[in-house]
């Protein structure tokens, strides 16, 4: 029995100083290293959402996060901000042409007021014709006004 015991003891005693030769500087390079790639995620991410979970993470859980980010991390995405860069400006040239083709629709009609076009700028979308626009400041003026134009109302 006091061999199984002081066998147990020794190798307790034996890990405590693999502990203190192996695991204590892995732990402290690891974190180290979750710092320096959490500033890395911060300035490749994709999204802000994905920059601050991989930070958080880098930094906070760093000896298991920092493994995860260098097999699954950003620059596996090499190039999708680009692609994804290139593709927005084909659609807005499409769009740009769209636009341009259904410039009939969209002709000013006579009495329009700058709270038209102020209205236009904030939507980045112009009105299209027969549409009309009313500032009502108080909710009798609205409710007279909405149930009028109910009552105009042919379908």
């Amino acid at each position: 029995m006091d061999q199984w015991l002081s066998l147990i003891l020794d190798t307790l005693s034996q890990g405590g100083q693999l502990l203190a030769q192996f695991w204590v500087p892995l732990f402290a390079l690891m974190g180290i290293l979750g710092v320096l790639l959490a500033i890395e995620s911060i300035f490749k991410s994709r999204t802000p959402q994905g920059a601050i979970a991989w930070a958080l993470g880098l930094v906070f859980l760093s000896p298991i996060v920092v493994p995860v980010y260098l097999l699954f991390g950003q620059r596996k995405f090499y190039g999708y901000v680009e692609a994804r860069r290139k593709g927005d400006l084909e659609i807005q040239q499409i769009a740009e042409k769209l636009m341009a083709e259904m410039n009939t629709l969209f002709s000013p009609e006579e009495g329009d007021s700058q709270g038209t076009n102020l209205l236009e700028k904030l939507a980045l979308m112009p009105f299209t014709k027969g549409n009309k626009i009313e500032l009502l400041v108080n909710g009798e003026q609205t409710f007279t006004s909405i149930f009028e134009e109910i009552d105009k109302a042919t379908h």
